[in-house]
């Protein structure tokens, strides 16, 4: 554990200096002060009055009684009995207009004869007097209908980056509550935004502390098992690359740590690692924990275009434990895992008129499973020989009764699709069909056949109203030759314990299997703030499903809402009624998710 403690400080640490020290070198950013500010976050405006106080980049003071910049289109406007300072240049002025994307200012000045004065580079000393002026450049916009997000009276911007709020309060349930400190992020850059977190019901987050290329936040969260928690991220942002560090729940006894990094090496390779690490202890969790375990993803893409290839490196290790003999041996596995595959750019294999009908895209892969610990993979370490074990990629233990501690497999696979095929003409309704076959063969005598078919018809009625017919083939088969028996002995059933009924499609199964679904869907969207997803489904599979431990129910009617409730705060509400499926009518849970 102090290694792992040494490795989060060390990346905060580097974390913090590099990114701090980028943005002082910057100096680009533009400070206001005023009695009032305001953040329009629909409009990405922000605006300033009494008193206002603006310190540009270069260091020259422009005073007014108000101000407003468009956060999007990089410009700002001061009116009011305006005073520009800079060193020994002092002049006054009714308004001056910034564009900074265009190395200019208007200025309108305080002259016996109406005039308007142009500053070009910063170069205040020297004004281009009279000259043409964009026609809107003195434009404020009018907010009048409009109820401000933030209040403050001190921000910094970022230009294209961010805006910081001191002494901010944010509106949130109908009031304004008060946090101080507040960051919104408006850079196209989708890399300030990764998430570390997993899943939860409400999430509401407040980024407190941002720079160029950092953004510190807590989170404010629920879910139904943990109820009210608080958590933690820590984002780092270098152009392409970027760094996420989070704690997950910061407040309770369990704790998962994440670290995810991303490094764009070229326009060709790229790198992803993700590394986590729960422990189950007081205080930070990393200290004396009861229970600590990890698991370490790293993934590398290299794109090809010449040989219209991608190349996938795959590499996944599981630590079980990390504290030694203080918990059960056979819970101390550390399997690991690689990858290597290679998957085609799209294919045309048939075209009309230069426009691609069918295309096919082709795969392939080589990866071993590794666990060099005692037992081997396919089975816990005090597993019985005799008896059926679902651990590991495979039933070893029972073949070959003896431990594996080395699986190698080799995997081809092919994809082809068409276009959207117009049905009938001038109606909007469409068809497509999509197919997927792939074989994966084992350093044993064992492979595995998936086969997925898709057929699919749409028709777009409006804007708001979009209807989808689908229907799947789903096909897969286990095969072990002559010992296809051992992992699927002839008479095995399954009892329920939600129904405690005995299930006898398993009597007759050896490891084959096929799932006919045909469904329906309506996509509802009268705005943009609403949208209800309705979907109705039939599932014919075999094996038959089993409540609560196999299957799909064979008819079911989903329904997901989600609704903008304010600029910042999205509902998604989910929720399927099950039909003739035993006792169960409803699905066990609502899915409830609020997030920013």
């Amino acid at each position: 554990m102090r290694k792992l403690r040494c490795l989060f400080a060390c990346v905060l640490a580097l974390g913090s200096f590099i990114p701090y020290r980028a943005a002082a070198e910057a100096q680009r950013s533009l400070e206001i002060r005023a009695a009032h500010v305001a953040f329009y976050s629909n409009r990405f405006i922000l605006t300033a009055d009494g008193n206002v106080r603006v310190r540009l980049p270069d260091g020259t003071v422009i005073r007014g009684e108000t101000f407003s910049m468009d956060l999007k289109l990089n410009r700002y406007l001061i009116a009011g009995g305006v005073t520009i300072d800079r060193g020994t240049f002092e002049t006054r002025g009714a308004a001056l207009a910034g564009y900074p994307d265009l190395d200019r200012h208007y200025f309108i000045p305080s002259t016996p004869a109406p005039d308007r004065w142009t500053f070009v580079a910063d170069d205040w000393a020297k004004p281009v007097k009279g000259g043409l002026q964009p026609g809107d450049a003195f434009y404020f916009p009018d907010l009048t209908a409009e109820r401000p997000f933030i209040k403050s009276t001190e921000a910094k911007i970022l230009p294209k980056t961010l805006v910081s709020f001191t002494g901010a309060s944010i509106y949130a349930f109908g009031a304004y509550v008060p946090l101080f400190k507040y960051a919104v992020v408006f850079s196209g850059n989708p890399n300030y935004q990764q998430n570390g977190f997993a899943g939860a019901d409400v999430d509401f987050a407040v980024p407190f502390l941002a720079s160029e290329h950092s953004v510190t936040a807590v989170h404010a969260r629920y879910d139904q098992q943990d109820r009210l928690f608080f958590s933690y991220d820590q984002h780092f942002v270098w152009g392409r690359d970027y760094i996420v560090i989070s704690e997950n729940p910061a407040t309770n006894i369990q704790k998962q740590w994440n670290l995810i990094g991303y490094d764009r090496l070229s326009d060709d390779v790229d790198a992803r690692l993700f590394q986590q690490v729960s422990t189950l202890g007081h205080g930070w969790g990393l200290s004396e924990p009861s229970e600590s375990g990890g698991v370490t993803n790293l993934i590398s893409n290299v794109y090809s275009p010449h040989l219209g290839l991608t190349f996938n490196f795959n590499y996944l290790q599981t630590n079980a434990s990390y504290l030694g003999g203080r918990i059960y041996v056979q819970e101390q596995i550390h399997p690991s895992q690689a990858t290597v595959s290679v998957t085609s750019l799209d294919h045309p294999i048939f075209s009309v008129n230069h426009t691609p009908i069918v295309t096919v895209k082709y795969r392939g892969g080589y990866g071993f499973q590794h666990e060099a610990y005692q037992c081997g993979l396919g089975a816990p370490c005090d597993a019985n020989p005799n008896v059926e074990t679902l651990i590991g990629p495979l039933y070893l233990y029972n073949i070959l009764n003896t431990p594996v501690t080395t699986l190698t497999y080799n995997f081809v696979g092919l994809t082809a699709y068409t276009s959207s095929i117009p049905v009938i003409k001038d109606q909007h309704i469409y068809f497509n069909v999509t197919a997927d076959k792939q074989r994966q063969s084992y350093s044993m005598p064992y492979h595995t056949d998936t086969t997925t078919t898709n057929l699919s018809l749409s028709k777009l009625l409006s804007r708001r109203l979009a209807l989808l017919a689908t229907y799947q083939i789903q096909n897969s088969g286990n095969f072990f030759g002559a010992q296809q028996d051992i992992p699927y002995p002839p008479g095995g059933y399954i009892v329920s314990p939600y129904t405690n009924q005995v299930y006898g499609d398993f009597v007759t199964y050896r490891g084959f299997s096929t799932t006919q679904t045909l469904a329906g869907s309506a996509v509802i969207t009268p705005n943009p703030n609403f949208n209800l997803n309705l979907r109705l489904s039939s599932v014919r599979s075999y094996p038959g499903p089993i409540p609560g431990v196999y299957g799909a129910p064979p008819i079911q009617l989903s329904a997901d809402l989600r609704v903008r409730l304010a600029t910042h705060v999205q509902m998604d509400i989910s929720r399927a009624y099950y039909f003739n499926y035993y006792t169960q009518t409803w699905s066990p849970q609502f899915g409830l998710v609020f997030s920013q």
